[in-house]
C-alpha cells in the first residue's frame, strides 16, 4: 500500500514539474503504476491490483496528462480509451481472472501508446504469454508472467524492446 502511494506521489510530482510547453510523457506518468499493477498480478494479489488500477485512474485524471491524452493523434485515441477502460475494470473488480482479462487489453493499448513516444526514459520489454496469447510490458528481461502468476511464472518470451 505504501509503495503504491509513493509511486502515485512520484507520478504527480513528475506531472507537476512539467511546464505547459512540455507535456508529461505517458511513460514517466504511467509506467511505475502500470508496473505495480503487473507485479500485483504476478503475485496473484487482486487487492493490490485494484489499488494500482485506482492509482492509475487518479493519475489519468490529472489535468496535464488528461490534456496530453486529449490532444493525441487520432490513431492513438482508441488505445488511450482502451487503456482507461481497462484500468476502470481492474479497479472495480476483485477477481484475478477479470483483472487479468482487462490487463490484456490495457497492455496492448499501452504498447501502442508508448511506441508513439519519440524516446523512452527507460527500456521496456514487450513480453508474450503463448498459453494466454497475451502481452505485457516489463522493465526486466526475465519473464514474470502476470496472466498465470505463481502457477506459470516463467512462461513467456520477449517480443520487442522499446527504448
Amino acid at each position: 500500500m505504501k509503495t503504491l502511494k509513493t509511486l502515485y506521489t512520484i507520478a504527480l510530482l513528475l506531472l507537476g514539474s512539467e511546464t505547459m510547453a512540455q507535456r508529461p510523457s505517458f511513460q514517466a506518468a504511467l509506467t511505475p503504476l502500470y508496473l505495480s499493477l503487473k507485479d500485483a498480478l504476478v503475485a496473484d494479489d487482486a487487492s493490490a491490483a485494484t489499488q494500482a488500477a485506482n492509482a492509475l485512474l487518479q493519475t489519468l485524471d490529472n489535468s496535464e496528462l488528461a490534456y496530453s491524452f486529449q490532444n493525441q493523434q487520432a490513431n492513438l485515441k482508441g488505445s488511450i480509451t482502451a487503456f482507461k477502460k481497462s484500468a476502470a475494470i481492474i479497479a472495480k473488480s476483485k477477481q484475478l481472472d477479470e483483472q487479468r482479462k482487462a490487463f490484456e487489453t490495457m497492455s496492448t493499448a499501452y504498447y501502442q501508446i508508448l511506441k508513439s513516444e519519440r524516446s523512452l526514459e527507460n527500456t521496456l520489454y514487450y513480453q508474450y504469454c503463448p498459453m494466454k496469447k497475451a502481452y505485457w510490458l516489463s522493465t526486466e528481461k526475465a519473464i514474470k508472467n502476470p496472466y498465470y502468476g505463481k502457477q506459470m511464472l516463467q512462461c513467456g518470451q520477449t517480443k520487442d524492446t522499446l527504448q
